[in-house]
């Protein structure tokens, strides 16, 4: 087994990295995203790689530097992340003694690992794989990415979204990381055939709200239809700046909402469409999708919220609509990403319960930790098992 440490997405293809380590969830650890996240950022990047004798991926890792520098990402820097939980009422079920004073600034720079977007982070596994290959593949990862982090200055690692019931938990928990609750990831099981399969789901009383919530669309004359994505860029860059400023302050502007569209339609092509609400000729509320795999992962949302007003155009879209489409295209999975809870509960996801699992690299850091978390979760109250270990 050789252990090789890549800087550029652009080098994954030739180990098969996606044909052998990803499935449906891990879009975002896909070749095709990673290299559109590096054309838009300057973060480094790693991704270790453990390979046979032919050189064909058996397990990876991907990992990116965290520096005070880098854009507020408020799910993905610690020094950002740890004060916004450790704020909020729940904190002590999240696993959080609380902040004091400077301790997440003592873990900048660091090393965040398995994915830069939310959710379902972890460490990339080839099926298969007899144990011993398995164990000696994790350990040669998990320790590399150690020694990658102490050589470039880093004072954490981090794991921001590892999924209740994966046996990483068990795995890090086992080297001194501190797990804490970060979020709820909503994911639809498409295990039906047809809309009135994804009704017989809910009570007498739900379905009743959602033949409610349809006919008041209908009665308001909205369509659904679906859209490319690159003739569409220029309509629904405004609709996802007025999602965003309606539930924070952004410094984006429509144009860089654009740019980033247009990097995702350039790397996604025909894999990514757009879900659209319509009514007299406009765009009123769209859902960007992305097809990978037997999944259909959805990424961003905007609403016309002057037309919108009371309508149900959310659940019409990013539900309804979205179901109706997974059905038509054979999708196994709808992806949703985190937050939302009782609104993904309440139209049939699955809810997820994602983790965070932190590592201090020297004693300060450590210290620092341990201030933050305590002892951090324990692992007996993180639900985990061996099953899927791949």
């Amino acid at each position: 087994m050789k252990i090789e440490i890549l800087t550029a997405a652009t080098e994954l293809a030739s180990c098969g990295w996606d044909d052998r380590l990803l499935r449906s969830g891990d879009f975002y650890q896909s070749s095709t995203w990673l290299k559109a996240v590096e054309s838009v950022n300057s973060l480094p990047r790693y991704y270790l790689v453990a390979t046979d004798d032919q050189g064909q991926a058996l397990a990876g890792l991907s990992a990116h530097l965290m520096s005070r520098d880098a854009p507020p990402y408020t799910f993905y820097r610690l020094d950002l992340v740890l004060p916004r939980l450790a704020a909020r009422p729940d904190r002590d079920a999240l696993g959080f003694v609380g902040v004091r004073g400077r301790e997440p600034l003592v873990l900048m720079p660091h090393l965040l690992l398995g994915g830069r977007q939310a959710a379902h982070t972890s460490l990339l596994l080839a099926d298969g794989l007899p144990e011993p290959v398995r164990a000696e593949a994790i350990a040669a990862l998990l320790d590399g990415a150690e020694a990658l982090g102490r050589s470039i200055g880093a004072k954490a690692l981090a794991f921001m979204f590892i999924d209740a019931g994966s046996w990483l938990l068990g795995e890090l928990a086992g080297r001194g990381y501190l797990a804490f609750r970060h979020a709820t990831a909503g994911v639809m099981d498409i295990d039906f055939t047809s809309f009135d399969g994804y009704l017989a789901r809910f009570s007498s009383h739900r379905r009743r709200r959602i033949g409610s919530e349809l006919r008041s669309m209908a009665a308001a004359g909205v369509t659904f239809s679906r859209r490319r994505f690159a003739d569409v860029l220029d309509e629904i860059a405004p609709l996802g700046m007025a999602l965003e400023a309606r539930y924070g302050p952004t410094d984006d502007s429509v144009a860089d909402a654009r740019r980033g569209y247009e990097v995702i339609s350039d790397a996604m092509g025909e894999q990514a469409v757009v879900l659209t609400a319509e009514e007299g000729g406009k765009i009123r509320g769209f859902a960007l999708g992305l097809h990978w795999q037997d999944a259909l992962v959805l990424r961003a949302a905007g609403f016309d919220y002057d037309f919108k007003g009371k309508l149900p155009l959310y659940y019409g879209l990013v539900f309804y609509h979205a179901v109706s489409y997974a059905l038509a295209e054979g999708v196994r999975r709808i992806y949703y990403s985190i937050e939302a809870t009782q609104a993904k509960r309440s139209r049939g996801c699955r809810m997820i319960p994602e983790y965070g699992m932190v590592r201090g690299l020297g004693e300060e850091a450590r210290g620092a930790l341990s201030e933050v978390l305590g002892t951090g979760l324990a692992i007996d109250d993180v639900t985990f098992t061996l099953l899927d270990r791949r």
